[in-house]
């Protein structure tokens, strides 16, 4: 029998990866003819929850009192990764959870928002975005921020949290850091 003390305090199993910068905003010059990026937040095991949360951060010179809505827009879907090629990065959009391609959602939705926050649990393999900046009327960055914990009356064992906790890592795929 293990020594090893189990917790149960929900607390304890939280885990926020290191922030994604999607978005770097130098000068107020306008934005190029294809300003998106795509990112991926894996789902490790369809007992978590996660938490999405896109904000702006202000850069200097900006008052922080502007008003940004409709200053980007974003789409998110649920994606599987290709059942005969697991492990080739292609995936497959499957349901929208956030906007559609066409109609994507503004972001942030009115002021004085900074930004896009949502929790979710699926069974999906991937929950994936596309971020769209529309205009370009402030300095700053557009960061890509996540929490993992156990879904409501689920925890994990210490070792089992030890195995999911480096997967649960979103990252940008098929487009570059976009810097204006």
């Amino acid at each position: 029998m293990s020594s090893t003390r189990w917790t149960d305090d929900a607390s304890a199993q939280r885990h926020y990866p290191k922030a994604v910068t999607l978005v770097q905003l130098l000068t107020s010059s306008s934005p190029p003819a294809n300003p998106f990026v795509y990112f991926r937040v894996p789902i490790v095991d369809a007992r978590l929850r996660v938490k999405i949360a896109l904000y702006f951060t202000v850069g200097g010179g900006t008052p922080f009192e502007t008003d940004y809505t409709g200053f980007a827009n974003l789409w998110l879907y649920e994606a599987d990764d290709d059942p005969d090629l697991i492990g080739s990065g292609r995936t497959f959009a499957l349901m929208n959870v956030e906007g559609t391609e066409a109609a994507p959602t503004a972001v942030p939705s009115a002021s004085p928002l900074l930004g896009y926050s949502r929790e979710f649990q699926t069974a999906a393999d991937y929950i994936e975005g596309k971020f769209k900046i529309l205009s370009n009327i402030a300095l700053g960055a557009w960061i890509l921020r996540c929490r993992y914990q156990p879904a409501p009356g689920q925890r994990f064992t210490p070792d089992e949290w030890q195995q999911i906790t480096p997967l649960a890592q979103p990252s940008l795929f098929n487009t570059p850091k976009l810097v204006i």
